[in-house]
């Protein structure tokens, strides 16, 4: 087995299907739909393993992600109307397809239906459209200046003391208040 992207293992099929099978008939269907993910994630242009996932979702009676794993292969018209509905947003819907790597990949018939999926993305909102969402990387924060950390601790110090000051004015006016006010005088 080679490792692929250093995530998963790629797996042939027959012991994947094996596995997934095995899950099914135990009842584990999340088990299940998570191993053939995991694989479509690692290799995209595996078909056969879109087809399983898509009968899975089929099967547990999702239309939307069957016709979602079943759009590059022989995609049913009602499932794939299911999937555009649930995924209106053009881009989201190509992010939906978990498609790495170039179009033409699994042949013609795939490549024109990703290219037309692509293009009326890119008609519809103007600009060119990625099949994988761009990650935000977000940069470290330099550290702050010696001199600005300082300074806010100085600005903290000098409120605190007037803090303490208004306080401690506010205690012995009270006291004061108390002893005129029952005669307790020392």
């Amino acid at each position: 087995m080679s490792s692929r992207s250093g995530i998963v293992a790629r797996v042939t099929s027959e012991p994947l299907l094996t596995r997934v099978r095995a899950d099914v008939a135990a009842g584990h269907l999340t088990i299940a739909r998570q191993r053939l993910t995991d694989a479509v994630r690692a290799d995209p242009t595996r078909l056969d393993l879109r087809e399983e996932l898509a009968q899975l979702w089929r099967q547990e009676g999702f239309p939307g992600q069957a016709g979602r794993w079943s759009y590059l292969g022989d995609a049913n018209a009602a499932e794939v109307a299911a999937f555009e509905r649930d995924y209106p947003n053009l881009e989201k819907r190509m992010w939906a397809l978990r498609w790495r790597g170039p179009e033409d990949a699994c042949g013609p018939d795939v490549a024109s239906r990703l290219l037309a999926l692509r293009t009326e993305a890119e008609t519809t909102l103007g600009r060119s459209v990625a099949w994988q969402r761009s990650r935000v990387i977000h940069q470290a924060t330099p550290p702050t200046p010696v001199w600005r950390r300082s300074l806010v601790a100085l600005v903290f110090a000098l409120f605190l003391i007037w803090w303490l000051w208004t306080l401690g004015t506010w205690i012995m006016g009270a006291v004061e208040w108390f002893q005129t006010r029952f005669g307790t005088a020392r």
